[in-house]
């Protein structure tokens, strides 16, 4: 418990400056941020909570988790669907293929490339970034 407590509060500093909504959209890095500092606010309300319950961080644990995993395939959508997507975006999809386990990140390079690829004219800062984080 006391592992998973320290884990959440380690991704809640180390990531705050992230957020997304869901599958399907792809938010601003300014959106990632609030949203990992409401994580990080729960973890420690939590810890600080006098009934703690077990259960409560381990939900928080699941519930980041798949937030994280909607971070990489909204953004992914977003950039494959949207004409003219925001340069902006190109930064949330890398955050979001940092979360990705290891074994999702393969199919992940080829994606990102791909992309990198398509906006490179348009987002040659961002999609630097993207090198920079995929070798």
């Amino acid at each position: 418990m006391k592992k998973n407590i320290n884990l959440v509060i380690l991704i809640a500093f180390l990531f705050s400056g992230i957020q997304a909504y869901s599958a399907g959209t792809c938010p601003t890095p300014a959106q990632v941020q609030t949203k990992e500092k409401a994580f990080q606010i729960r973890a420690i309300n939590s810890m600080n909570n006098n009934n703690n319950n077990p259960n409560e961080i381990l939900d928080l644990v699941k519930e980041q988790e798949k937030y994280h995993d909607n971070l990489y395939y909204g953004c992914l959508q977003y950039l494959k669907t949207n004409p003219n997507p925001e340069c902006d975006r190109l930064n949330t999809i890398t955050t979001g293929y940092m979360f990705l386990p290891k074994e999702k990140q393969t199919q992940a390079k080829a994606e990102l490339n791909a992309i990198k690829n398509k906006l490179s004219g348009k987002c040659s800062v961002e999609t630097k970034i993207i090198e920079a984080t995929i070798k």
